[in-house]
């Protein structure tokens, strides 16, 4: 009988750790310089940072990745004469990396203003800070690392040359 109850209890508990929900956030952060020339100003560098993060876990076999939060802040901006530009999310594409294969996508639309909000230093040009509870799900049995590639537009007054780039900022989960 205690035999029979302990093999019982071992079951239960291995099935119980088996569907049992892994959450797990990660982030990256992405420093963008871009040079720029003004007849007015010379050449500048113009930088700013790039923030991504997101949770991810497993329901076996289903795998999730929620609650997207990207910025984009300039901690020592320039004269205000001079212009720090604007930096504008486009979106995120989530692609499997073994196949290539794009898994999702999230474009600006599916962002708000971050609710929960952020400290800044006083100093600090905040370009945008937002959040998303979107969820990018998949079906896979085995361990799978997706890439998510966070694509930004940065633009400048048209007297500078150049005066706008497209950036990216990655991050892997590895689950």
């Amino acid at each position: 009988m205690i035999k029979k109850t302990s093999t019982l209890i071992i079951i239960v508990t291995l099935l119980i750790i088996q569907n049992s929900t892994m959450v797990f956030a990660a982030n990256t952060q992405n420093y963008i310089r871009h040079y720029a020339w003004s007849s007015d100003w010379g050449a500048k560098i113009f930088a700013f940072y790039i923030d991504y993060s997101a949770s991810n876990y497993t329901n076996y076999p289903m795998k999730y990745i929620q609650n997207h939060y990207v910025s984009a802040f300039n901690q020592q901006p320039l004269n205000p004469e001079i212009g720090n530009g604007n930096c504008y999310l486009v979106g995120i594409d989530f692609t499997d990396s073994s196949s290539g294969t794009l898994i999702g996508t999230l474009d600006s639309s599916k962002f708000i203003k971050n609710p929960n909000g952020s400290i800044w230093n006083p100093n600090t040009l905040v370009y945008f800070d937002l959040y998303s509870s979107s969820i990018i799900s998949y079906y896979s049995t085995s361990v799978k690392t997706i890439n998510a590639s966070v694509e930004t537009i940065f633009h400048l007054d048209p007297s500078w040359i150049p005066s706008n780039w497209t950036d990216y900022t990655n991050l892997s989960f590895t689950f």
